[in-house]
């Protein structure tokens, strides 16, 4: 993959950009890509990752007529009661709920 190939892609991609600004005002980091990272080496591992990524997805016959959802790596399918393909939709009715309340009012507990 050429630098250029490398810069389309992720020109294409802008809502992860976003995400990615935002992160990096949110923490004050800045990530500033290296001069060496465009040397012939790492366009090599750049082409070599994508090709071993190109081959992991075409062993998986991911695009399919079945709607369930299942996972890529182990084919574990879901039940029929996880929304995890809803996350956005679920995750908007519940912050839509909490509007107008007092924050001290909720608690987040990691499921174990």
């Amino acid at each position: 993959m050429t630098e250029t190939q490398c810069l389309v892609w992720l020109m294409s991609m802008p809502s992860y950009a976003e995400v990615n600004d935002a992160m990096q005002q949110l923490t004050g980091v800045k990530y500033i890509i290296p001069v060496s990272s465009t040397r012939k080496p790492k366009r090599q591992d750049n082409c070599k990752d994508t090709n071993e990524l190109i081959t992991f997805l075409s062993q998986r016959n991911l695009f399919n007529s079945n709607p369930s959802l299942r996972s890529i790596t182990s084919a574990v399918v879901a039940e029929d009661d996880v929304n995890a393909d809803k996350a956005k939709e679920v995750g908007g009715k519940i912050l839509s709920s909490m509007v107008g309340k007092n924050v001290h009012d909720y608690s987040f507990l990691r499921d174990e």
